[in-house]
């Protein structure tokens, strides 16, 4: 007779498949309405100073932004200067505080970037 050779069966949700966590600190909002804009968002570190600025996802409902704990490049960088930013090492570990702007409204927290496995 005939023989597939392989692993054929199909296990269906006989075993368990979690996605990874994403390499970045995750920003959850929650906006009753969609903005016209999207929703500006400022990292700073312990003494204040700004790190990272980028947009967010402006919707209605449940909004989620993805900081990769690394610092932005300038505001004007060339392709090639924004690239050396966006490889470059992560920030220390810590508390920064985020700040999201959106629709007329302001919200700060704090966000920790704690010790990472590879450390």
């Amino acid at each position: 007779g005939f023989r597939a050779i392989g692993n054929y069966d199909l296990f269906a949700d006989k075993y368990i498949s979690v996605p990874n966590e994403p390499d970045a600190l995750v920003i959850n909002y929650l906006l009753r309405e969609k903005a016209g804009a999207p929703a500006k968002i400022t990292v700073a570190d312990a003494s204040g100073k700004v790190v990272a600025t980028f947009d967010g996802p402006s919707e209605a409902g449940f909004n989620q932004a993805l900081w990769n704990m690394r610092v932005s490049a300038p505001a004007g960088a060339d392709a090639n200067e924004a690239r050396r930013f966006r490889f470059a090492p992560p920030c220390p570990r810590g508390n920064y505080k985020i700040t999201i702007a959106v629709a007329g409204q302001t919200i700060t927290k704090i966000g920790t970037i704690r010790k990472r496995i590879e450390e």
